[in-house]
């Protein structure tokens, strides 16, 4: 029931989105569909969307698939462990695609577990740069390879 409730209402609000102009420059992704926005704010439960100021839509963050918070892209996907077993799901940023394959960083810090040590942080925060082909794990980028794969995706250095 509570389903379908967020479903019609995601539908009805996409009806409204649609009526106005794209002219927010972020945006959400569920499913096949995109709603755009002024302005966002994600957070663990839910995520709220505002255009002209005013509230556009709220729904749980888990059904989110993809966003963009001005012009920074944002993907769920999988957390792979240092055993390449996936951990579970989070957002990850995009940092640069080429040829097929995509470079993701994830944020490991004190609410984050970190797969590559099997660790929590809980004092500074830790990037971890994720390489996908079309969704599926490739590789770890760590201090051996970095150069080498950064180079392929024209990334000189990363903070």
């Amino acid at each position: 029931m509570k389903v379908l409730i967020i479903l019609s209402f995601i539908i009805s609000s996409t009806l409204w989105v649609s009526a106005s102009e794209k002219s927010g420059n972020s945006y959400i992704i569920v499913g096949n569909e995109t709603f755009y926005c002024d302005m966002l704010r994600v957070g663990k439960g839910s995520t709220k969307a505002y255009l002209g100021g005013k509230r556009l839509l709220k729904m749980p963050t888990q059904m989110i698939d993809a966003y963009s918070q001005n012009g920074v892209v944002f993907e769920k996907m999988p957390i792979i462990c240092k055993n390449n077993d996936t951990a579970g799901w989070a957002f990850m940023q995009l940092i640069s695609s080429r040829n097929g394959y995509s470079l993701y960083r994830y944020c490991s810090n004190c609410i984050h577990y970190d797969p590559a040590e099997g660790t929590i942080n809980p004092i500074y925060p830790v990037y971890r740069y994720y390489i996908f082909k079309k969704g599926k794990f490739v590789s770890l980028v760590d201090e051996n390879n970095a150069k080498e794969q950064l180079a392929k995706f024209g990334v000189k250095m990363l903070k």
